[in-house]
């Protein structure tokens, strides 16, 4: 099976590891485990064992932070994950450590590759090890270009990020939520209702949970009371789907709007969502194509504040909002 390049693993029992190395093809890789035991898991294991899989989906079986850590670890060419069901886990981070030397600019030297190397399986055993990760914190490997999150009811965002050393030598720090995954281009999350807690105060008003380079963004499912989501920092943002959330609110959709790439929106059973705090923006053209949305009104009353304009609109759907009258 040397030729293998994807496969499937549900409710089996866990595969050793030294099995899994022979699958020298293998790219995607599916597993669902209902137990408590997490499957590949042994001590040590990612210091012998790496596995050249780029996109992986587990969940079903209550896996603690530091378990999904040290699976993640054994794939260091990441970049697809879907994860549900994470019952024990808490919060999110991402290991940014030591990160900002090794995109340091020069020539790469074998000896200088073999101790980055050396200080990436250090740094796994800190990451694996620690305090945090012991204690439900689940933490993502920073290549990642496509995560999704489905069905995980204290999973949260954090506000700051224990995992980021840039702030030493007067650097500046990345922050918390998933800004250190500088890399992610798509992210789905459904039923997370805890994700946004640590962003619906004003200690964090100013803080942005997400990536800089997300393009696609998926939301769905009730959030906590209060909460929002910061979105004028998405410049590359080309579609955005918030369905069902309850009160969460969108701040900086208007900026986006206006000064982002965004051409697609859907926004159904959030009648809170276009309501913004947003200071008056120049008047402009929106480079929106498709809006799909069940409060008119809402919509309606926002652009007119903010005076734009909708000239690029090809695709317009509404769904069940009985104000709306036809002249």
């Amino acid at each position: 099976l040397t030729g293998l390049e994807d496969l499937c693993l549900y409710s089996c029992q866990s595969l050793p590891l030294h099995y899994l190395q022979m699958l020298s093809s293998l790219r995607t890789l599916h597993m669902s485990y209902p137990s408590n035991v997490c499957p590949l898991v042994e001590a040590d294991s990612h210091v012998k064992y790496q596995f050249p899989v780029e996109s992986l989906a587990c969940g079903e079986w209550s896996a603690s932070g530091k378990e999904l850590t040290q699976l993640l670890v054994y794939f260091p060419k990441l970049s697809d994950l879907e994860l549900w069901g994470l019952e024990n886990v808490t919060g999110l981070a991402v290991n940014v450590r030591g990160q900002h030397a090794t995109e340091t600019p020069g020539t790469i030297t074998s000896a200088n590759k073999e101790d980055q190397q050396q200080d990436a399986r250090a740094n796994v055993d800190v990451i694996v090890a620690s305090e945090e990760a012991e204690h439900g914190l689940l933490i993502l490997p920073p290549q990642l270009q496509d995560l999704e999150i489905h069905g995980s009811p204290k999973l949260r965002l954090l506000g700051s990020n224990p995992h980021d050393d840039s702030n030493k030598d007067g650097r500046t720090g990345q922050g918390g939520g998933l800004r250190g995954l500088s890399s992610l281009r798509r992210l789905e999350i459904e039923n997370c209702p805890e994700l946004l807690s640590s962003y619906s105060s004003s200690s964090f008003s100013s803080s942005f949970p997400l990536p800089n380079s997300l393009e696609h963004l998926k939301i769905s499912g009730a959030m906590g009371t209060g909460a929002q989501l910061p979105l004028s920092n998405l410049t590359a943002l080309t579609s955005l789907s918030i369905y069902r959330c309850g009160d969460l609110r969108g701040e900086g959709l208007w900026s986006l709007l206006a000064q982002g790439h965004l051409n697609e929106l859907f926004v159904r059973g959030n009648p809170k969502f276009f309501v913004d705090s947003e200071q008056e923006i120049p008047s402009c053209s929106s480079k929106l194509q498709r809006l799909v949305i069940d409060d008119v009104a809402g919509f309606t009353a926002a652009a007119i504040r903010h005076s734009l304009l909708f000239s690029s609109l090809t695709i317009l759907s509404i769904y069940g909002d009985h104000k709306v009258k036809s002249c």
